[in-house]
């Protein structure tokens, strides 16, 4: 038998029986790294947290927040969930492999503030809430300031000598112009109603009492516009408010 053909068989088995020892040897030094992963607040289970190592090995907690991933000593284990900051943990020694409790901390959000409108529009005129007969001269009555018969000369629901008297006729012009100057008086206390009412929520906050007879005096002292403070959002008010608010208290004491 050829020597040198031994020799490379010899060799061979040698080499095959070294990598053996060596992948047992690495085997035997790898550990199984489990625990649980909680919410750091309420201590409730987090499930579907990823969790994986710089090795590439990865797995992701159940529905009780259980995990198992094989780790070696030094690894960097990294847990990390969309709604959660991301945690690392070393494995420095082989003591607390067992039933590890990982404490998540919830991320916070801040978003910017959002003006809603209703895209519902006012009644214009084509639209009537009921019909009513239209003013004859001679005759008075009392004025409606929410009737709607602003559908004018040639309009299908009067008759043609109506049409003629509202399209020519200086009383009902001066009718026109007192339910205008009405309808601006009743949104003008919408107003005032609706900027109180956030005054309200604003006092409150700043754990102050004070008569409602004092809000004229609240909005002249810190040059507040009724308009703004019923249409502003909490955050732009408080910040306007808050500064003037303690000095006028001050002064009003």
């Amino acid at each position: 038998m050829n020597i040198n053909y031994l020799k490379r068989a010899y060799f061979l088995l040698i080499s095959a029986m070294f990598l053996l020892s060596t992948h047992v040897s690495a085997q035997d030094n790898s550990f199984i790294y489990k625990g649980f992963a909680v919410d750091q607040e309420t201590f409730s289970d987090v499930s579907g947290v990823h969790v994986f190592n710089q090795r590439g090995r990865g797995t992701v907690t159940n529905e009780n927040g259980y995990f198992e991933i094989p780790v070696y000593l030094n690894d960097t284990i990294m847990f990390t969930r969309i709604d959660y900051e991301s945690k690392s943990v070393v494995i420095s020694d082989t003591s607390n492999l067992s039933n590890s409790i990982i404490r998540l901390k919830q991320k916070v959000f801040i978003l910017d503030t959002v003006d809603i409108y209703s895209g519902i529009p006012e009644p214009t005129h084509l639209f009537k809430k009921e019909q009513r007969g239209a003013y004859i001269p001679g005759i008075t009555r009392e004025i409606d300031a929410d009737q709607n018969d602003k559908l004018g000369f040639g309009g299908s629901m009067m008759s043609p000598a109506t049409a003629l008297y509202q399209a020519f006729s200086k009383k009902h012009k001066e009718e026109q112009k007192y339910r205008e100057l009405v309808k601006d008086e009743r949104e003008r206390n919408e107003v005032e109603q609706k900027a109180y009412e956030r005054l309200s929520e604003i006092l409150e906050i700043e754990d102050i009492e004070m008569e409602q007879e004092s809000y004229d005096q609240l909005v002249e002292y810190c040059n507040l516009n009724l308009d703004w403070v019923a249409r502003s959002n909490n955050y732009d008010l408080y910040i306007r408010v808050h500064d003037c608010l303690s000095k006028y208290v001050k002064s009003s004491k």
